[in-house]
């Protein structure tokens, strides 16, 4: 489990969980950081902010997304992800490995990984504002 602050901030960065590979593979080209979101399609919080999520991705150009459904029926997630009309990698978790990895205390949550590193932890329905501080300042 990473070692997280009380405000979800990490003391300082930590190596990222090996799962985290082929998370890059879905984002061809992209060497920056990316923004690994861990969602569900019967949570509230996560239907919220995943048209979020989108227009960072879009927004931010340094910035990649992909998301991480942790249902244990894909067709549900794959239905939501259908009717936000959302145009982001999805990793469909059904077995848990990544979910093992990375150990989300709450639904939704979001790792910043940047050169291998875990830089930031958000749990709870992200701000816009502060991960692209963050981004800024990686």
């Amino acid at each position: 489990m990473i070692a997280l602050l009380s405000l979800g901030l990490l003391t300082e960065p930590t190596t990222a969980p090996p799962e985290t590979d082929a998370l890059y593979a879905l984002t061809p080209g992209h060497e920056g950081p990316l923004l690994v979101n861990f969602w569900a399609s019967w949570c509230g919080p996560c239907a919220a902010e995943l048209p979020l999520l989108a227009e960072m991705d879009a927004e931010l150009e340094d910035l990649r997304v992909v998301l991480v459904n942790i249902d244990h029926q894909q067709r549900r997630a794959e239905a939501m992800i259908r009717r936000l009309e959302l145009d982001l990698p999805v990793v469909y978790d059904t077995g848990g490995e990544l979910t093992r990895a990375f150990d989300p205390a709450a639904l939704p949550a979001s790792w910043l990984l940047d050169d291998g590193q875990v830089r930031q932890v958000y749990e709870g329905v992200i701000e816009v504002e502060q991960v692209r501080l963050d981004v800024e300042a990686l």
